[in-house]
């Protein structure tokens, strides 16, 4: 083989482990926000998915609707912190690639 060819096959393997190691790492992503209170805690992906929610035994004094408030404030947050997150490393990734220009 050439040795252009040689570097094209290393360049195209190393963006193919990069792109695996990013969906790892996106995927790895979980994030745990629970109300002020602490009577519910959610856990959302690295999509801002939850995919754990737990009560205290305070929720049962509660009324539905602000159950209802407190999940959804937590997933709010915690939704916003793990899209940050992939959101950083989606931007480390894009710039690890990006075409580098020289300005004269």
């Amino acid at each position: 083989m050439s040795h252009a060819m040689d570097d094209l096959e290393f360049e195209t393997w190393r963006r193919l482990y990069a792109v695996l190691e990013l969906q790892d790492n996106i995927a790895a992503i979980r994030v745990r926000e629970s109300s002020t209170d602490g009577a519910v805690s959610v856990e959302v992906d690295g999509a801002g998915a939850p995919q754990v929610i737990s009560f205290t035994r305070t929720v049962s004094t509660m009324a539905p609707c602000e159950v209802e408030q407190l999940v959804a404030a937590s997933t709010d947050r915690a939704a916003r912190r793990a899209l940050a997150e992939r959101g950083g490393l989606v931007a480390d990734f894009n710039e690890q690639f990006a075409p580098h220009t020289v300005v004269l």
